[in-house]
């Protein structure tokens, strides 16, 4: 996962863990597509995934249970016009609220994101095939919640003659392979709003390392959102800073439609 589709996972994750009124949850097919930005570094990008979700036990339609288990195999297409991503993956829910996805992507980058870094020391475009596996947990109780959402992930470049840029957590990775571990925490509590529906603020970080070069990536955000029928806003206001780059202001939004929930704990 790359550029800003692992931050626009990462507000999902935390979208995921507020009790949606209205929302029913569905066995099957389910689908959503949603668009982002950020701005350090600076980067935007549309997505769309659908999934399939099957239903190992539990009685998933009564909105205030939370053991229930299921399997659900998934696609997502990335898109920021230079950088292109295809994602497959199948994530395993053995109990509602803590699950394990296991996905291989490939992505096209077409040009150097040289506004970055600085690409004639590194390799900026070419494509990077990953594999990775997830850890999610998320708990909640009278409108708190937490999150937590672990990812190892290896890359593979085109090429093996420099060192590469990995634009998502924005760090270097080393030349022919390597793999890094991200780590993401998000608390925070749901506010009775009359205006914003299922409005929520939160506090998060994410650090991210890439264990060959020790390069690496911080960011801590103050976030909030809300739904409105079948849109959901995400926004987060903090500081980022890595190996590549210091401390600095960092900003983000994103808006996503929701054509049909799955079985994700709501």
């Amino acid at each position: 996962m790359t550029l800003i589709q692992k931050f626009l996972v990462c507000l999902a994750l935390i979208v995921s863990a507020i009790p949606v009124r209205g929302a029913e949850k569905n066995s099957g097919l389910d689908y959503f597509a949603g668009f982002g930005i950020r701005s350090m570094p600076f980067g935007a990008a549309g997505y769309a995934e659908a999934g399939s979700n099957h239903l190992l036990y539990g009685d998933y339609a009564n909105p205030d249970e939370v053991f229930y288990g299921y399997l659900r195999p998934g696609v997502r297409l990335t898109s920021a016009i230079s950088i292109n991503a295809a994602d497959a993956f199948l994530s395993v829910y053995p109990v509602s609220f803590l699950g394990l996805t296991f996905g291989s992507a490939i992505t096209h980058r077409s040009k150097d994101q040289s506004g970055n870094t600085d690409c004639s020391l590194y390799q900026c475009d070419g494509d990077l095939r990953t594999k990775y596996a997830a850890l999610d947990l998320t708990l909640g109780a009278r409108g708190y919640f937490v999150v937590t959402h672990l990812v190892w992930t290896d890359f593979w470049p085109s090429g093996d003659g420099e060192d590469f840029y990995e634009d998502g957590a924005v760090l270097i990775g080393r030349r022919g392979y390597d793999r890094t571990f991200e780590q993401t925490y998000t608390a925070g509590k749901k506010i009775p709003n009359s205006m914003l529906e299922d409005f929520f603020i939160g506090f998060g970080g994410r650090r991210t390392e890439a264990h060959g070069t020790g390069s690496f990536s911080e960011r801590i955000s103050l976030v909030g959102g809300h739904r409105q029928g079948a849109w959901r806003w995400t926004y987060a206001a903090g500081v980022h800073r890595s190996s590549l780059q210091p401390l600095a202001p960092a900003f983000g939004v994103a808006v996503e439609w929701i054509g049909r929930e799955g079985l994700a704990l709501n």
